[in-house]
């Protein structure tokens, strides 16, 4: 049955997090990965499950591939689709992230990921395991491969990736936690490695933010498709071991939770300008000559706002400032196009082509 637009939505429970519930969800991991990961490296089976994950492309493979008996368990209790997920509000999040694929593929790396830059705490984890100052292209790709795979018309259908990349990014997650808390440099005032609270931020980088940053470039979205794409983060959030109960599931909540976050984690660090930098560095050797020198950062700084940019390290605006009104028009103009989703279809087709030329495993690092 399709929702009529003034049909009350029924939504799943969502608890707004005091600073003291966000203080406890600093010191907790995600137990359930955490296990299966402390089995494989005690066991010395890391290595192997990694050859395996090669093989689980599509969700079906999670029951047509034999895995350890403790990975099996866990992936039948993990991939289990949430009984409150809405079939009707996913398939338009979908529709939505299509219409707007270009531009929600340009936030992920302009917005969402400096944004997570800013978190002086949750920013060591990508400093200490090198993942986003070394090959930043290659990282780049591996997080658009999870975007789409996640957004995709068919994510959780047996036929897609959504489960099976979800689950492998989570049980790569518990990996970084088991090395990081054998290492000296971590300090127990970061709390928890890739703790709950800083998934409950990630996850609001690629909902709330991307949606803001949608409005930001002169976007009029509706309040349902809004709705729709915070209720598909947090199914994706089931899966990657989120405190789902603290994923919000409306717009207005999701913005003041972010807000609350922001002041408890946010602050300049040295990693968090240096992992900007590198970011910048990629962005404009990617584009090349296409875009003049400076509107690389101009577009960043625009997105994120001045607090956040001078936070970073972006650096101030020149000339190109112009040139972000110029690209907030078009993106407008092509929103406003006759028929947005197929051009939106097109450039998600182009997307795929190019991520299949340089392919993406995700993997469990058997060292950081």
């Amino acid at each position: 049955m399709k929702i009529h637009p003034h049909t009350p939505l029924h939504l799943p429970d969502y608890q707004t997090p005091t600073h003291e519930i966000l203080a406890e969800l600093k010191q907790q991991g995600d137990p359930e990965a955490d296990a299966v990961i402390k089995f494989l490296f005690t066991n010395q089976q890391a290595k192997v499950l990694n050859q395996l994950m090669q093989a689980l492309q599509l969700n079906r493979d999670l029951t047509n591939h034999p895995l350890p008996t403790e990975v099996n368990a866990f992936v039948e209790h993990a991939g289990q689709i949430p009984t409150w997920a809405n079939d009707d509000l996913l398939a338009q999040a979908n529709r939505f992230f299509t219409q707007y694929a270009h531009q929600f593929t340009s936030m992920l790396s302009f917005l969402s990921l400096p944004y997570t830059y800013a978190a002086a705490h949750g920013v060591q984890v990508l400093y200490l395991t090198k993942r986003m100052h070394h090959d930043v292209t290659r990282r780049l790709h591996e997080t658009a491969r999870f975007l789409l795979d996640v957004t995709a018309p068919n994510a959780f259908a047996p036929e897609g990736k959504g489960i099976v990349s979800s689950l492998k990014v989570r049980l790569m997650h518990a990996a970084v936690r088991y090395h990081l808390a054998k290492r000296p440099q971590w300090k127990a005032e970061w709390g928890v490695p890739i703790n709950q609270e800083e998934m409950i931020g990630t996850s609001l980088s690629f909902s709330v933010l991307p949606v803001l940053g949608l409005q930001k470039m002169g976007n009029h979205l509706n309040q349902r498709d809004m709705t729709a794409y915070l209720h598909l983060w947090k199914v994706v959030g089931a899966f990657l071991g989120n405190e789902v109960l603290y994923l919000p599931n409306r717009y207005k909540e999701g913005s003041q939770l972010e807000t609350l976050i922001r002041q408890r984690n946010f602050a300049p660090s040295s990693e968090g300008k240096t992992l900007t930098q590198a970011l910048i560095q990629s962005l404009e050797e990617s584009l090349g000559k296409r875009f003049p020198k400076g509107f690389v950062t101009a577009y960043m700084r625009f997105l994120l706002g001045d607090e956040l940019a001078n936070m970073v390290g972006v650096p101030p605006y020149n000339w190109t400032r112009a040139l972000v009104s110029t690209f907030r028009a078009s993106n407008v103009l092509k929103a406003l196009s006759p028929t947005p989703s197929t051009a939106g279809q097109e450039f998600l087709q182009q997307m795929q082509y190019f991520l299949k030329k340089d392919p993406v495993e995700f993997k469990i690092p058997l060292v950081v």
